[in-house]
């Protein structure tokens, strides 16, 4: 967290903490930082991300104070009378949106249906259990929609930004992490560490 990098790939094993001691404090970090962004939550399959990583997330956002249909609402507009500020590009459909009391949304987007990041202008991207992201997709179909609104966030240093957690990978598919150790830049994180 001391390092705050604009772009994290962290490998942790099972059982770490990583809902609670990473994603959900980084998506929190966001929706602060970026009031009225939009963001994406990545996912193999919606399935996969409605019976595995959302509930590990909302339960890691309710510890840290958050709760569901209070600050943010999941698959549906928040209600009128809540009054909750709207974000700068504004879904016509809500159905695979996470929506924030500031205005903040994350798109939740799921590999198994082509195209779904298309035409989207997105503030950041994040993504949990990565090792079962097709890397392809990522730079195909979600990188060039990483692009929205710098008039707005351009001077936030987590604007495009991304994060990728995932345990250790298993399959091929999921050994694209480990390549990305090469583009580190130690002496940079070694400079913010010695400045902490």
């Amino acid at each position: 967290m001391a390092i705050a990098a604009n772009t994290e790939y962290i490998i942790a094993s099972r059982g770490f903490g990583k809902s609670e001691g990473i994603d959900a404090p980084r998506l929190i970090r966001n929706v602060f930082a970026m009031p009225r962004s939009a963001g994406a939550l990545l996912s193999p399959t919606y399935g996969k991300l409605l019976r595995n990583t959302l509930p590990a997330i909302f339960h890691a956002l309710d510890r840290l104070g958050f709760k569901r249909n209070v600050h943010y609402f999941v698959g549906r507009r928040p209600p009128k009378e809540m009054n909750f500020a709207r974000p700068y590009i504004d879904p016509f459909d809500y159905s695979y949106v996470i929506a924030w009391f500031n205005g903040s949304i994350q798109h939740l987007i799921s590999f198994d249906r082509p195209m779904s990041a298309n035409s989207m202008s997105l503030d950041y991207v994040l993504g949990f259990e990565a090792k079962f992201l097709d890397f392809d997709k990522i730079k195909n179909e979600v990188l060039p929609a990483n692009r929205g609104n710098v008039n707005y966030f351009g001077h936030c240093p987590w604007h495009h930004g991304q994060l990728y957690t995932t345990d250790m990978p298993s399959s091929k598919q999921g050994m694209w992490i480990l390549e990305k150790e090469k583009e580190m830049e130690v002496e940079l994180i070694d400079d913010i560490r010695g400045t902490y």
